[in-house]
């Protein structure tokens, strides 16, 4: 039932007082504890409504999914297909054809792993991981359609959970194009 609630008010967000829907999606770059920059195999989607407070102030969710595939030493493969949901305040410019915009958010990151062991044959490991995460957000919307934007997130996972951010313990960014309406 939620799911098909956040449907409705992704299709029309005018219908309950949203002043817009978003939907977006991006290449995920992960930064690892020794400043190297991986962004093979990461992507994104994600999808929300905003609501005014302000004359410029906003408050809405976020729904995201994204896939990471990693291989370690050769021997080790790992899928992650997180999928989180975020409420997030963001400031945007009240008028022009190009109105920037900046934010963060806050929610639950959670995550299905897939690990793939190729050591003496196969073997496969399967774990449903749930941690928090923040975000904080840049952007700019042109002629109210169209938006551009990066996108800084860290997870904080429990030592049970260690892989729900969508590209590694770490942090992460990303840069990401969408459609507003």
């Amino acid at each position: 039932m939620r799911a098909i609630l956040v449907l409705l008010v992704l299709a029309f967000p005018s219908a309950v007082g949203a002043v817009d829907a978003y939907l977006k999606g991006g290449w995920l770059f992960h930064v690892d504890g020794e400043g190297e920059i991986d962004g093979n195999d990461r992507w994104w989607v994600a999808g929300g409504a905003d609501w005014h407070f302000a004359s410029t102030g906003l408050i809405g969710f976020e729904i995201l999914g994204a896939y990471r595939a990693d291989v370690i030493g050769g021997k080790v493969t790992s899928r992650v297909v997180p999928i989180d949901a975020l409420l997030d305040v963001r400031f945007k410019s009240g008028s022009g054809n190009v109105r920037p915009y900046v934010g963060g958010g806050a929610g639950l990151a959670s995550a299905l792993v897939w690990t793939d062991v190729a050591i003496l044959g196969f073997a496969s490991d399967f774990a449903w991981e749930r941690a928090l995460a923040y975000q904080a957000f840049a952007g700019v919307e042109v002629h109210r359609r169209w938006l551009v934007e990066t996108v800084f997130r860290r997870t904080y996972a429990t030592a049970a959970s260690v892989q729900v951010n969508p590209v590694g313990p770490d942090h992460a960014f990303s840069i990401a194009a969408g459609v507003t309406w």
